[in-house]
């Protein structure tokens, strides 16, 4: 069988730290929740065995299991990738948090909408102005059609 070959990142305290600030970021979020260990592999579909691995920071975890986590929290999949102030912290102010996030998020959206807009109004426009001249070159042909030809 062959040797699986990792990259001097994968072997980096970089890495390593990844590893352990992602499980921080879970447990963080889990115990905030109130959940066990136990109670959340379950809701996330996930071997107790392997949560517990991934939440010490051991595991290579995959993206499917992450996603899992984040649903089964109930948060986004970038709340166990970095500290979300809104996710974690409690009462009127993570309120105040979520709520600016949501309005800079809602106003991200906004700034699409009116880039996507604005390319229908162009196209729009061209549309109209090469429906204009069509009509104009039927109108010269039709004329044109109407006048007594010359003997």
């Amino acid at each position: 069988m062959a040797k699986r070959r990792t990259d001097d990142y994968e072997d980096s305290e970089e890495y390593y730290e990844l590893k352990r600030a992602v499980g921080r970021r879970i447990r963080t979020i889990r115990l905030d929740r109130g959940l066990s260990g136990k109670r959340l592999a379950d809701l996330a579909q996930v071997s107790s065995v392997n949560f517990g691995v991934i939440e010490s920071g051991y595991a290579n975890v995959t993206l499917m299991s992450l996603e899992r986590i984040a649903r089964a929290l109930e948060v986004p999949l970038v709340a166990l990738l970095e500290d979300t102030p809104g996710v974690t912290t409690k009462g009127f102010e993570g309120m105040v948090v979520t709520l600016r996030s949501d309005l800079d998020q809602v106003g991200r959206q906004l700034e699409q909408c009116r880039d996507e807009l604005l390319k229908l109004t162009a196209r729009f426009e061209a549309f109209a102005q090469a429906d204009e001249e069509t009509r104009i070159q039927i109108g010269k042909a039709e004329k044109a059609s109407r006048r007594p030809k010359d003997k």
